[in-house]
């Protein structure tokens, strides 16, 4: 897993840590994941944290996330669909103009109850802009997904 994959899941990870008692729980995960265009049912977040949670707590701490994410990215990689894609993308398009903003993305959060600054979503959308025009289109979202 390289750096900006792990940077992209630590940022991931404290976004929808909705408590931020540092776990993610199974109502948590499911929302991660589906942020990440991922559609997994409840019994398979269960699952999952079960498999990677060495401390049998439940919930799951950010070193046994990343493993869960590497494990769970692997197996699915190939049913990682444009329609998948598109929903997730959509998602993040608050304003429903076919670009996601700084904005859009400090919207994402209030949504999940979490706060972003002006600053973290700016972050944020350097890592996602892979044509570097300031915004991230369809195809920047696509570009990025496809590397984690």
């Amino acid at each position: 897993m390289s750096t900006d994959q792990v940077e992209y899941y630590k940022e991931a990870y404290a976004l929808f840590d909705a408590d931020h008692n540092g776990c993610i729980d199974v109502q948590e995960l499911g929302e991660v994941m589906r942020s990440c265009g991922m559609d997994p049912t409840e019994d398979e977040v269960r699952t999952m944290i079960a498999s990677v949670d060495a401390d049998n707590t439940g919930t799951i701490d950010f070193d046994e996330f990343l493993v869960m994410m590497e494990d769970f990215r692997g197996e699915t990689r190939i049913h990682y669909t444009e329609e998948k894609l598109c929903e997730a993308f959509q998602a993040m398009d608050f304003d429903n103009n076919g670009l996601i903003t700084a904005s859009d993305l400090i919207n994402v959060a209030k949504s999940h109850g979490d706060e972003m600054s002006e600053k973290e979503a700016l972050e944020l959308m350097k890592e996602g802009d892979a044509d570097g025009d300031g915004v991230i289109n369809f195809e920047d979202f696509c570009k990025v997904n496809s590397q984690l």
